[in-house]
């Protein structure tokens, strides 16, 4: 039960963790908190839940919102539009089930190949030291916890450098096999929010009357054709994009006269024009004598009186936008629609919607790009390119394991410099006590061990220290004495290395030419 509760859905289980990357969910949810999500029997609107987003490749987490047949659509909190992808039931990864606030931070660090590789160094460090401790073989009683403590070998300071380069070497050898292993560039969602708004307005001068007791006509009033000739209509347009800039783009306006039966006839307010920056108005004049002329015409050819007719104000505005490297090019077609009685024309208002709605129109949208970009290691909360490490890694790693070896090599050379005994001293002095000497002769009583090493294991299987003291003729004597039994080995100290003689060449002798051999 346990199992199925907490394991991860690969290894049978129904529970995923999630690191939030973003600002789609905020304030309840930041970049780098951890989000544990299970699979659920329902996914009912309103819940948080993370879904597979097919086309891109990644997991998103936000709010349910609604269902369109089989299919979910999602939110971000933050987000002025949904999700463009829909996924179904099958492509959800689980609903939340709680939260832990900055931990993601710490587990994508650790999930990193450096970060990783070290960490497996440091645990196989600490393995090999707690595999290595033997339990103590006991001879008779125990031995005393005073006589038992030891302090462990003691690295020499070279020693714990050349570790710690051949750590790095492990660790940057492992971020280069797997920047090598893995894509150089990778495609991610990006998505550009935009939001485009309008206001419709008409005005005209009339008399001074009841109906107009102004003597202005102004939005949202009704037109009365035999009061008002024509009327001035204007659109103003604008365009934002948070994270670009507007170039411009094209606006105009449509007047759009359609029957009931299906006919239709349009004609320009005012022709489409390019306008610059992210606003842009557009005016024209509607000319209402003429419009209830046309009705009438058509009526008098179709010989029905019975049709109804709708006037339809549509601006034509495409714009041009620039966000990143990514091209917009969004269009708006609100509609402001008046509905035509025999004299006179009313703004068309749903019951839903007031007639501040309809004159402002305001549209949101989100739309996603894949771009391709360098596929990054997080190192240190810094974010590293895997070309970078294609190079500098193989690097790195040469460098510091041919430090380590350089370094080993030198201590190498020192212990041979000093000697066996020197070395002895050097490399196990966490395990030795010097003494003046023993109080009696170890060989008499005590087993000979072949080896320096030989009684060092049995030091430490034992744990006890070795005693050491100095002998005659540049002896050293190391005496290990465990509950009944006693052990030694016996080391000479190395001669120092001879002198070395200059011989001085020998010095060039004159030869001169052979005498002639006598004559006879």
């Amino acid at each position: 039960m346990l199992w199925t509760q907490f394991a991860p859905p690969a290894l049978g289980g129904r529970t995923s963790v999630l690191v939030v990357n973003g600002t789609s969910m905020l304030p309840r949810f930041r970049s780098g908190d951890l989000v544990v999500v299970r699979r659920a029997a329902r996914y009912p609107v309103g819940s948080l839940a993370a879904y597979h987003a097919v086309p891109y490749h990644a997991v998103f987490f936000h709010q349910i919102i609604a269902r369109q047949g089989h299919r979910f659509v999602f939110q971000g909190i933050t987000n002025p539009a949904p999700d463009p992808y829909h996924p179904t039931r099958q492509q959800i990864v689980g609903r939340f089930w709680f939260m832990v606030p900055g931990a993601g931070r710490w587990l994508a660090f650790l999930r990193q190949p450096l970060p990783s590789a070290l960490l497996v160094v440091e645990v196989t460090a600490l393995l090999t030291i707690l595999t290595n401790r033997r339990r103590r073989k006991q001879m008779g009683q125990p031995a005393n916890d005073a006589a038992g403590s030891r302090a462990p070998a003691a690295f020499s300071p070279t020693q714990a450098a050349a570790a710690t380069l051949a750590a790095v070497a492990v660790g940057a050898a492992a971020s280069g096999v797997w920047a090598f292993s893995t894509p150089a560039t990778v495609q991610q969602p990006d998505t550009v929010s935009y939001r485009q708004s309008g206001r419709f307005s008409y005005d005209a001068a009339t008399a001074r009357n009841v109906v107009y007791p102004a003597g202005r006509l102004t939005s949202p009033a009704p037109i009365f054709s035999p009061l008002v000739s024509s009327v001035a209509v204007r659109f103003a347009y604008r365009l934002t994009v948070p994270q670009g800039r507007v170039e411009g783009g094209r606006a105009g306006l449509e007047a759009v006269l359609s029957s009931s039966n299906g006919w239709t006839r349009r004609w320009p307010l005012a022709p489409p024009l390019p306008f610059h920056g992210a606003s842009a108005t557009v005016t024209g004049t509607l000319n209402v004598s003429g419009l209830f002329a046309t009705i009438a015409q058509v009526q008098s050819l179709t010989k029905d009186t019975t049709d109804s007719y709708t006037l339809s104000l549509v601006p034509q505005v495409q714009a041009q936008a620039v966000a990143g490297t990514r091209l917009l090019t969004p269009v708006f077609h609100p509609v402001l629609r008046f509905f035509i009685q025999p004299s006179w024309l009313q703004l068309t208002l749903p019951a839903s919607a007031s007639a501040g709605a309809i004159l402002h129109p305001v549209a949101s949208r989100s739309v996603a790009f894949p771009v391709t970009v360098a596929h990054t290691v997080n190192l240190l909360g810094h974010p590293v390119p895997a070309p970078f490490l294609r190079v500098t890694a193989p690097l790195l790693a040469f460098l510091t394991a041919a430090g380590a070896g350089l370094l080993l090599r030198t201590e190498a050379r020192r212990l041979q410099q000093l000697g066996e005994t020197g070395r002895v001293a050097r490399q196990y002095r966490g395990l030795l006590v010097d003494v003046d000497s023993l109080p009696f002769s170890p060989t008499a009583r005590s087993i000979r061990v072949g080896s320096i090493e030989g009684l060092v294991k049995l030091a430490e299987q034992c744990e006890r220290m070795i005693l050491h003291a100095r002998g005659e003729e540049g002896q050293h004597l190391y005496f290990l004495e465990n509950v009944g039994e006693s052990y030694y080995c016996i080391l000479h100290e190395d001669a120092p290395p001879p002198p070395v003689r200059t011989v001085p060449a020998p010095a060039a002798e004159t030869r001169g030419a052979p005498a002639a051999p006598p004559v006879s």
